[in-house]
């Protein structure tokens, strides 16, 4: 009897943790919108930092800045000079730098949901979560417009973001990106990736109206040219006004950092 008992306590225990394993992990939605530095996407906090021109007007276009995967570790901040020259250097602009899902930028802001680990996290749900945050912004700032730019990470998520959600953004400049997960990742080491969208699956969502910029550094080892021009090709063919442009010299990181980021924000605030 005491064997049986034995075996019935472990079934159980076991059952248990399968159970815990197969649960969800509960969302966190922030406790009170606020519109300067948090709102809820779906079910997830969403942090971000606001960047104002000093004529951005009743009706500006909104910018979204969208920053890079951060793989080891370590505090999500370099959108926020990307995000701050842009309002700066343009008028009639208010810029978002959001934080994805999981990540923090160590003074104060953070987005709750999962970034397992700061890799293979450009899922559904991030993409959903970030797409719910933006609608919200769009709204309290009455903005007419909505561009989108991405870096590595984000840059698939800014890519995502105008396939996943077409009509929510109207233009996109798409930088360092992993634009075909699949081929990207065959050529680099370690496992695919099984929880990310890929932006190339999406390519026939994209609204023929959306302008896309691609842009990505000649030395970029990490996200080499190649996948920058398959992107933009399979956006062109089916009509999209979209451009790939190789900097050249710039490496996977510089490039986030050059001119050709403010002058290709700069060209897609003209009017179409």
């Amino acid at each position: 009897m005491r064997e049986i008992c034995g075996v019935l306590r472990r079934l159980a225990a076991g059952s248990a943790l399968a159970l815990a394993i197969s649960l969800p992990v509960h969302a966190a939605p922030c406790p009170r919108d606020d519109p300067a530095t948090r709102v809820t996407g779906q079910a997830e906090c969403i942090g971000f930092r606001i960047y104002r021109a000093a004529d951005a007007g009743a009706a500006p276009v909104l910018v979204i800045v969208i920053h890079g995967d951060i793989v080891g570790g370590g505090v999500a901040t370099s959108h926020y000079p990307v995000a701050e020259a842009i309002a700066r250097t343009h008028a009639d602009v208010v810029v978002a730098a959001l934080l994805r899902p999981g990540y923090s930028d160590g003074a104060g802001r953070a987005s709750t949901g999962a970034s397992h680990g700061h890799i293979d996290n450009y899922s559904a749900i991030n993409v959903d979560e970030l797409a719910g945050a933006i609608a919200k912004l769009k709204a309290h700032h009455k903005a007419r417009r909505g561009i989108v730019v991405g870096f590595s990470g984000g840059g698939a998520f800014a890519a995502l973001l105008i396939g996943r959600h077409p009509g929510l953004l109207d233009d996109a400049v798409v930088i360092a990106c992993p634009c075909d997960i699949k081929a990207w990742r065959a050529t680099r080491p370690g496992r695919p990736w099984t929880r990310s969208e890929s932006p190339i699956d999406y390519v026939d969502r994209v609204p023929v109206t959306t302008r896309v910029a691609v842009i990505t550094g000649s030395a970029d080892w990490l996200t080499p040219p190649w996948l920058a021009e398959n992107y933009a090709a399979r956006l062109a063919a089916r009509g999209v006004a979209a451009r790939a442009e190789i900097v050249p010299g710039a490496t996977h990181t510089s490039v986030f950092r050059h001119q050709t980021i403010l002058q290709a924000v700069g060209a897609l605030l003209a009017p179409p």
